[in-house]
């Protein structure tokens, strides 16, 4: 009888822990799921189909895609609950169009294409609510676009006296309002590639900027709520000719 109660109860023991071992795996193989899914690259297909991967991470894009003259589509993408979703802003480029991939020269009129991060931003008053790092900035700050500086393209906070720079204060009540740094030729700094590649507001509804991307303040200001550093955003400005397909996840 003691042998048959023994029997038993190892036989329970082990059933028991094969019901554990299945929970625990089942456990596992979800959060192994949950991985694969966010280490799942993400493509810009474009009309050529030609696919652009898209960082590790980066859940929010911004594609820009010229239509006509100066005027650009702006397309705002986030990726939530499996998918891609947009929205539409109408823009501007740069006085002389879109500067193929490595052609942007400073002075030029035009906005260089390619694909750039965006990590940080600059405001005139903080009259919002975003996670996105948003500095304050006053009459002191210059953005270096001296091609012989040791700090072009850069962000300079307090400059010697006669520093020549863009003077973001200059533009603080319309196009400087909001700033959306992209980091075109910021790590590493090529001198005469090109300085202050900026997202900021339009002088007035399309008219181009200097080679920045530019859009309606209202715009400029739900983009800058919208921006979520967690998120990877990154922007991706598209050649002459070639137009958005579709945003997809592999």
């Amino acid at each position: 009888m003691k042998r048959l109660i023994l029997a038993l109860c190892v036989f329970v023991s082990c059933c028991v822990m094969i019901a554990c071992n299945g929970i625990f795996k089942r456990g596992d193989d979800n959060q192994d799921s949950e991985a694969n899914a966010k280490a799942t690259p993400s493509y810009v297909v474009t009309n050529y189909g030609e696919s652009i991967a898209l960082p590790m991470g980066c859940e929010q894009v911004i594609v820009v895609e010229g239509t006509h003259g100066v005027s650009c589509n702006v397309y705002a993408y986030t990726y939530a609950d499996g998918a891609w979703y947009s929205r539409l802003i109408n823009g501007v480029t740069g006085y002389r169009g879109i500067a193929p991939q490595g052609t942007k020269r400073e002075g030029d009129g035009k906005t260089p294409a390619g694909l750039f991060a965006l990590k940080r931003g600059l405001c005139y008053v903080q009259d919002f609510v975003s996670s996105f790092p948003m500095e304050v900035y006053n009459d002191r700050y210059i953005w270096d676009e001296n091609i012989y500086s040791p700090t072009y393209n850069t962000l300079l906070r307090n400059p010697a006296p006669g520093t020549k720079g863009d003077r973001l204060w200059k533009h603080r009540h319309l196009q400087y309002r909001y700033i959306v740094v992209v980091e075109y030729n910021t790590d590493p700094v090529i001198p005469g590639a090109g300085s202050a590649i900026f997202l900021h507001a339009w002088r007035a509804k399309g008219k181009s900027t200097a080679g920045c991307v530019g859009m309606s303040e209202s715009n400029m200001k739900s983009i800058v709520e919208w921006l979520n550093p967690t998120k990877n955003p990154h922007i991706l400005i598209l050649p002459k000719g070639v137009t958005l397909q579709n945003v997809i996840k592999n």
